[in-house]
């Protein structure tokens, strides 16, 4: 009779276990990126180079205050770099960059439908750059259904590792 059975051969609840104990604890493991995921990252890339277009095409807009040429490329350095830095952590599966991407989509839509002018009163390049809200919109839209966001949900590394097991048996 060992020290967690009682007299009458039930085991004690209370007792420590005498395996070791292996904590779910979530982790950032992923599988291989869905197709869905690949095309929004290309939607964002899109996205980033319809932005940036218009004021490598035309300059600065004329409703802003004057600046400097230098002025004007650190400014697009600057949102390109933050944009690509956006679109990198969305392609590792990063949650918070899931989350930028939809507030950016959503002052994108807003500022957008504020500031066009009717669909047919605008000129050809321009008529073209409205349609820059659309690849965000695809790629938020691809993030956050399935099975994007199912891509970006932290799991129990425990689940993790007895998938990979059973698809090595053959079982997935």
């Amino acid at each position: 009779m060992d020290d967690q059975t009682t007299p009458a051969g039930t085991r004690n609840p209370y007792a420590p276990p005498k395996a070791p104990v292996l904590e779910a604890r979530p982790t950032h493991e992923r599988g291989k990126r869905p197709l869905p995921v690949a095309f929004a990252v290309g939607a964002l890339g899109v996205y980033v180079l319809m932005s940036v277009l218009p004021v490598v095409l035309r300059g600065p807009p004329p409703w802003g205050p004057p600046v400097t040429p230098m002025a004007r490329w650190a400014a697009v350095v600057l949102f390109v770099s933050g944009a690509l830095g956006v679109v990198y952590a969305v392609a590792h599966g990063q949650h918070w960059a899931r989350v930028i991407t939809l507030l950016g989509a959503i002052t994108e839509v807003v500022l957008r439908l504020r500031a066009s002018p009717p669909l047919g009163a605008a000129e050809p390049l321009q008529w073209m750059l409205d349609f820059e809200s659309v690849p965000i919109g695809v790629a938020v839209c691809l993030l956050f259904l399935t099975p994007g966001r199912e891509w970006f949900r932290r799991r129990p590394a425990l689940a993790i590792r007895i998938e990979i097991l059973m698809r090595r048996r053959g079982h997935g």
